[in-house]
């Protein structure tokens, strides 16, 4: 193996939540700026909120096959990052963008929402 993709493999995160967690508790223990915690954790949860929404519009698929199709391509984003190096593998950007994805997702399928929907000329 490679010395550059050993420092990569080493210098990336695969277990879950402890970004997340040294973020929080840093920001707690004045360890880590406000500012760097909350663009990192917003960034990664706001980033992919439009596929919640564009998705099943492109796509008129089960909402089983819509998330699966939004977590490979998160996995593939970060094993692209491993390999390439141009950028940093962490299970937590794929939890954070898969939660941003189906927070919205939810959100554009409940019941209150079709109301709205219907005054907005939207088919979702």
């Amino acid at each position: 193996m490679p010395d550059s993709f050993r420092f990569r493999v080493s210098t990336s995160n695969f277990i879950p939540f402890k970004t997340i967690a040294s973020y929080i508790k840093g920001f707690f223990s004045n360890t880590v700026s406000g500012y760097i915690a909350n663009n990192n954790l917003m960034g990664n949860l706001v980033l992919f909120m439009p596929m919640g929404i564009f998705l099943p519009v492109l796509f008129k698929s089960s909402r089983l096959k819509h998330c699966l199709i939004v977590l490979i391509g998160l996995i593939l984003i970060e094993v692209l990052q491993l390999i390439t190096g141009c950028g940093v593998f962490d299970i937590d950007d794929i939890i954070l963008n898969f939660a941003g994805f189906f927070m919205v997702y939810c959100t554009m399928r409940a019941k209150f929402m079709e109301k709205i929907k219907e005054k907005l000329c939207i088919w979702i």
